[in-house]
């Protein structure tokens, strides 16, 4: 993610999400960096749009569409 021209690394903490949800994302589940379909969808998902998200198993689509 690119913003004034300066690298912003990508987080969970980026997308706005409750300092709860952050917690357990980086606490429990150990997951601090959103995989590639995530970062795309994310923003999309929390506007309540609906998407239809196509990637291989294991990538992520189900948090994404959870969180």
């Amino acid at each position: 993610m690119k913003q004034t021209g300066q690298n912003i690394p990508l987080t969970f903490r980026n997308f706005g999400l409750l300092p709860e949800i952050v917690s357990v994302l980086e606490n429990t589940l150990n997951v601090n960096t959103p995989s590639p379909i995530q970062a795309m969808s994310m923003k999309h998902l929390l506007s309540s749009k609906s998407a239809l998200l196509g990637a291989q198993t294991g990538t992520g689509k189900t948090l994404a569409y959870t969180i």
